[in-house]
């Protein structure tokens, strides 16, 4: 647990907070408070939900609107990331201004999702569970530190055949394919930005 630093106030109202406190801060391991007077705000939390721009946080006091709709949003290691890769439970870091006029709302100027980064060493694995119109497929890798990942595709997804260009309807359970994406550690959900068939299941004669 971090060290409670400053002055810890009982967060009755975020305007209050910024109108008569020179700085609040409070934290937990995963969750953090600081809000200075003249409003800037940095927050640590877990997503408990996303509706169009806003973000629902859960942190210190309770839960907490972001506003992101004018946000830089980021992954783990800073690249650049959208909502649609965020998802409910990942840690994220709110760097915002506090709403003078909205209680437990963060105009967001930075938000970066802790949870998801993309990854270097793309998996290769078999594919199963292949469902073709919701763009999903199980992967999973061999070895002795086998893995399950969920993979979903999108309509910028590129499907590679050794040097031609495919699609997810030229998919086979039992294939074996590379995945590159961006990769939620949580739950080992890849968004696919390609997908490289490396080799055919065998023909059954």
């Amino acid at each position: 647990m971090k060290k409670t630093k400053g002055l810890l106030i009982t967060l009755a109202s975020i305007a209050g907070v910024v109108a008569c406190s020179t700085i609040l801060w409070a934290a937990t391991s995963t969750m953090s408070v600081q809000v200075n007077r003249p409003g800037n705000a940095k927050l640590e939390g877990t997503i408990a939900s996303i509706s169009g721009t806003t973000i629902v946080v859960n942190s210190w006091g309770g839960q907490w609107n972001i506003d992101t709709s004018t946000a830089k949003l980021q992954r783990r290691f800073g690249g650049a990331s959208s909502l649609s890769e965020f998802a409910v439970g990942d840690q994220i870091t709110i760097n915002g201004t506090a709403s003078t006029s909205t209680n437990w709302t963060i105009i967001a100027k930075q938000v970066r999702d802790e949870t998801i980064q993309q990854r270097n060493v793309n998996p290769t694995g078999t594919i199963s569970n292949l469902n073709v119109t919701g763009k999903t497929f199980t992967l999973t890798t061999s070895g002795k530190n086998s893995k399950t990942y969920n993979v979903t595709t999108t309509d910028t997804t590129k499907f590679i055949n050794t040097t031609s260009t495919i699609t997810i309807n030229d998919l086979q359970n039992t294939q074996t394919v590379r995945v590159n994406g961006v990769i939620n550690r949580n739950d080992l959900n890849i968004i696919a930005a390609k997908v490289t068939v490396t080799r055919m299941p065998k023909k059954v004669e």
